[in-house]
């Protein structure tokens, strides 16, 4: 999702669903069987963040965000990304 509050700032915001039936995967290091990951099942994401463009300077963006996990993967990720065109 989305809005643009005004000219020069917008937010988004957005949520996906992930299922891994059964992904495998196998390796060896130094002759030694590693383990197994297991992320089979369910995960939930989300994000939100806002884009803001500074009224003077139309070529630079900001955009900072968060994004957040749950079920079998667990977490959060923040971030701050600067853009500038040429």
């Amino acid at each position: 999702y989305n809005h643009q509050i005004n000219e020069t700032v917008a937010v988004y915001g957005g949520a996906a669903w992930e299922h891994e039936f059964k992904g495998r995967a196998t390796g060896r290091v130094y002759g030694l069987d590693m383990p197994e990951p297991g992320l089979r099942g369910n995960t939930g994401m989300f994000e939100a963040g806002v884009k803001m463009t500074p009224a003077g300077n139309k070529k630079l963006t900001l955009d900072i965000g968060a994004q957040g996990f749950a079920g079998k993967r667990r977490g959060l990720a923040l971030g701050v990304k600067a853009k500038y065109v040429f």
